[in-house]
């Protein structure tokens, strides 16, 4: 992981108005995530007024003040030929931008998740869907929550989990009110439980795996899914919060990915699955064979 270091600014001193100051937020990635956030907030009008978007940005533009809401045009003035150069984003947010200030990170992208640490330690809140940085090693989870602790901050992850639901606060609170969690049992993957419950209903692996991605229930690379990835990625953080030390190394999953396509080019991946079809056909009749179904276990 990159190594970066940046100085927080002076604290703003507090605002003699009676109205509360505004909470500064930047969006990395207006793609459905951050394009929904942006639209929610703009849907509060009067009302959002306590929430002040001072910048976005997508993998090709960025921009400071208010962007353009719109996902399918450019962010506001901006260059088409101008991507985002993150060094100079995140000093801008570590040093000038006034407090408090949140951080939301929609990108899914390792190179944006290393920037969490700095942020947190220059006293900007940092909140994400993406499981990337909560899932490297277990050193890198504790310094991010350490960061958090000291700088008196907050890193909200809620939505890696769960699917927005109270997962992880749930635990949390039980970890923090003196309980011990021992197991956590849950399906955790629409797409794996979509997958298997379309293989009992007679469709072929590859349709099913199709049906998945078009109606938007798998990850942005499937295979995050149908390795065991996501899973153990989901468990892995559950289990953290609940304050286990565990290494990724440590989570066995069962891939269904075929060796012969893990490395494919993503649509090459998909036109080529159906070449497993007729293994998943032997397995599915079977389980049927046994009075049983196929069915992943979590």
């Amino acid at each position: 992981m990159a190594s970066h270091s940046f100085s927080a600014s002076p604290p703003v001193a507090p605002s003699t108005s009676s109205c509360p100051s505004p909470v500064h937020v930047y969006v990395a990635g207006v793609g459905d995530v951050g394009a929904a956030l942006l639209r929610q907030i703009d849907a509060r009008g009067d009302a959002g007024r306590d929430l002040h978007v001072i910048g976005a940005c997508t993998s090709r533009r960025a921009a400071w003040g208010a962007p353009n809401r719109d996902p399918e045009a450019p962010l506001a003035g901006v260059d088409e030929a101008a991507p985002p150069d993150w060094p100079a984003i995140v000093d801008r947010l570590a040093q000038e931008t006034p407090r408090p200030l949140v951080f939301v990170d929609a990108t899914g992208s390792p190179d944006v998740a290393d920037y969490y640490e700095p942020l947190l330690r220059a006293g900007v809140h940092v909140v994400t869907p993406s499981k990337l940085a909560n899932t490297r090693s277990q050193a890198a989870f504790d310094r991010l929550r350490e960061a958090a602790a000291e700088a008196g901050v907050q890193y909200r992850y809620e939505t890696t989990v769960g699917a927005g639901l109270p997962v992880v606060q749930t635990v949390r609170n039980l970890v923090a009110t003196g309980d011990r969690v021992r197991s956590i049992r849950g399906v955790v993957s629409g797409t794996l439980t979509f997958l298997f419950s379309a293989l009992r209903d007679g469709s072929s692996f590859s349709e099913a795996v199709r049906a998945a991605v078009d109606r938007g229930y798998a990850e942005p690379d499937v295979r995050d899914d149908l390795s065991g990835t996501d899973v153990a990625r989901k468990f892995l953080i559950l289990a953290r919060t609940a304050g286990y030390a565990v290494e990724p190394t440590e989570v066995q999953v069962e891939s269904l990915v075929p060796d012969s396509l893990a490395d494919a080019p993503y649509e090459a991946f998909l036109d080529r699955l159906s070449t497993v079809d007729p293994y998943w056909r032997e397995r599915s009749a079977a389980a049927a064979a046994e009075s049983a179904v196929l069915q992943k276990l979590f």
